[in-house]
């Protein structure tokens, strides 16, 4: 599910107002996402929070700054020394934490603009929150959060299958395929699976697959089909 908040131009405190004053900022452009980028990081991360990604639509008076962002979580560097957890232990921010988020974000906009950091223009509309369950899978992070959780894979020779993620970490990811009452884990790259996306199931993961989450990296040796 996603979460968000947003933030009119009035409620941004008069964004178009605190230009006024700053001979400087009429020069400067609309500002990147890699400032965004650079400037809210230390923001968010106060949240245990990282920056999933920004994007800017400069359009006047109708500018807009969306900003996603996700839990942070700790990666395995690799598949070998990932430890056992609890599948969907790992969750997105919740709406109260994306609330007070957005507020600090536009407060730390405020601020850099009155200081002649940044400058917006005639003014901007600012959306905060999480990107939820339909994101791509893109980066480990995604593939630790989605921890028993089955995904529809994309493009490749893996095209539309689907899997249950078993384990994860940066340099790869150990799937379960059911192929009638069978179950095969089998271990991927990470770039063989970007894109995957998360499948809704309306009903309980049976406990065959269930069994087989968030193991300890060794408990999957003997199981793994390297063919």
């Amino acid at each position: 599910m996603s979460v968000w908040v947003w933030w009119t131009e009035a409620e941004l405190n008069g964004t178009c107002l605190n230009i006024k004053g700053h001979s400087n900022l009429r020069a400067m452009a609309f500002p990147s996402t890699t400032q965004l980028k650079s400037l809210l990081e230390t923001v968010v991360h106060q949240y245990g929070c990282v920056i999933e990604d920004i994007q800017v639509a400069r359009a006047g008076a109708k500018s807009s700054v969306k900003i996603f962002v996700d839990s942070e979580v700790a990666v395995p560097t690799t598949l070998a020394s990932a430890t056992e957890v609890q599948p969907h232990e790992f969750t997105g921010p919740d709406l109260d934490a994306v609330e007070q988020l957005s507020r600090d974000i536009s407060a730390e906009l405020d601020r850099a603009e009155e200081q002649g950091q940044l400058n917006f223009g005639p003014g901007y509309t600012l959306e905060v929150g999480s990107a939820g369950a339909s994101a791509p899978i893109v980066k480990p992070r995604h593939w630790v959060k989605n921890l028993g959780r089955l995904v529809k894979l994309p493009e490749g020779p893996l095209k539309g299958a689907k899997a249950r993620v078993a384990q994860a970490a940066e340099d790869g990811v150990i799937l379960i395929f059911k192929k009638g009452k069978e179950l095969n884990v089998s271990l991927h790259s990470l770039e063989e699976v970007s894109g995957a996306r998360v499948e809704i199931e309306f009903s309980k993961v049976p406990e065959a697959e269930q069994h087989l989450v968030g193991l300890q990296a060794s408990a999957y040796d003997a199981m793994i089909d390297r063919r």
